[in-house]
């Protein structure tokens, strides 16, 4: 089939090359080929095959399985260009149960801006069809995160809407505001647990996080049959966030959580760790002999001890003594209080929900909300990695425009 951009606006001059690639596009998500406007019929002198090349005179369905268009453009000069465009990708097959919960962020330079923003795509998500997980994605991986944030937890576009139209004025746990600073960063602390671990710790993350389930799945390769559950689920959570990009400059733990922690901060090995952390919940003979045979490094970050209750320089970080020590009269409060001296102020506990109500995941996106308007960095391509991700049309930054203009002086007062 062969149409022209002309017979709908006319001689476009420079224009005209663009304006057939909007026109080919639109046909291309809309399915249909429109019709070239005013033809009568050929002129005889064309001789056209119409087995081969026709002219559509009405609107045309094209729902070819691959649907293709070459766009030509003539410029006066002999410039000549053609571009061959093809249909985008089928919407995916919903990747996650409906209802899922999301995450949803916007930020602003200043409070009279994330107040027009949010104006702005409370009125946008009324019109929009998109996804909900498309349309968080957008927001969170796809626009520039100022210091006036907030984020909302939601289950679906309608809930989504609903929040975002209060979020200025309403008290909701479903949402989060908060200000970053504007020099850096805030320093991260994980604090690792000790403890008892549930049967069904995990599970959830396990499920919906590949993330999680690939570090688990490497503690499981590496220790086999004598996997330390508490270990294996704090280092795998850990690993999680460090993915996310929320990395500690700190850690602190008490008992198993204080070797998850060393492990971490690069004071022993993976599989050292796992063999200090089975042997801890066994044997403490066994103990006593493994702890002298492990390699120790330097911490690569702060080590906060709860053995001693301070920051320890990163060549004593973890010793064979510490692992003998740890769990039997922690100082976690010392510890903790050493860890602000040096400036940290986000404490990330890395442990299992306390909340069985509502759910791993929700705990772990409700934390992510948290971080976020605290100034956290995310990497949120990484936050939420089930399938391809489309991006959906949202409003984009609403400036603030002031008038600059300097008014004339008065002559008679000049």
């Amino acid at each position: 089939l062969v149409g022209s951009v002309k017979t709908n606006m006319g001689h476009a001059e420079s224009a005209a090359g663009v304006a057939g690639m909007i026109k080919a596009v639109l046909a291309l998500q809309h399915e249909e080929i429109p019709p070239h406007l005013h033809l009568r019929e050929l002129n005889p002198d064309i001789r056209v095959d119409p087995a081969r090349l026709a002219i559509p005179s009405a609107l045309t369905p094209w729902s070819s399985p691959r649907r293709m268009a070459g766009v030509s453009a003539f410029g006066a000069s002999g410039t000549n260009v053609h571009v061959v465009v093809e249909q985008g990708p089928r919407p995916r097959e919903a990747g996650a149960p409906a209802g899922r919960l999301r995450l949803f962020t916007v930020s602003a330079r200043d409070e009279a801006a994330l107040g027009d923003q949010i104006d702005r795509l409370t009125a946008a998500l009324a019109r929009t069809r998109a996804p909900l997980e498309d349309i968080c994605h957008t927001a969170n991986a796809g626009r520039a995160h100022f210091a006036h944030r907030l984020a909302i937890l939601a289950r679906d576009t309608a809930e989504l809407q609903t929040l975002l139209a209060q979020a200025m004025t309403a008290a909701d746990t479903r949402i989060a505001r908060g200000h970053a600073g504007e020099s850096r960063s805030p320093k991260v602390a994980f604090l690792f647990r000790g403890g008892d671990l549930s049967a069904d710790a995990g599970r959830e993350l396990y499920e919906t996080q590949p993330t999680f389930r690939a570090a688990h799945d490497r503690g499981r390769e590496v220790a086999g049959p004598r996997l330390n559950a508490l270990f294996a689920f704090e280092y795998a959570l850990a690993e999680m966030w460090r993915t996310w990009g929320v990395l500690p400059s700190a850690v602190m733990g008490e008992g198993i959580g204080e070797i998850a922690a060393a492990c971490v901060a690069g004071a022993i090995s993976l599989a050292d760790g796992l063999a200090l952390a089975d042997a801890y919940g066994r044997d403490r003979a066994a103990l006593e002999q493994l702890a002298r045979r492990v390699t120790y490094a330097p911490s690569r970050i702060t080590f906060a001890s709860a053995v001693t209750g301070d920051c320890v320089p990163p060549a004593l970080a973890f010793t064979a003594d510490t692992v003998l020590r740890t769990g039997l009269d922690p100082k976690t409060a010392a510890a903790m209080h050493a860890l602000r001296e040096k400036g940290h102020r986000v404490f990330l506990e890395i442990g299992a929900s306390a909340d069985a109500a509502t759910g791993e995941r929700e705990g772990i996106l409700r934390t992510l909300a948290t971080l976020y308007v605290r100034g956290v960095p995310i990497v949120w391509d990484r936050v939420d990695s089930e399938g391809a991700r489309r991006t959906a049309s949202l409003p984009t930054y609403p400036f603030q425009r002031k008038r600059y203009w300097v008014e004339a002086a008065d002559e008679e007062g000049a």
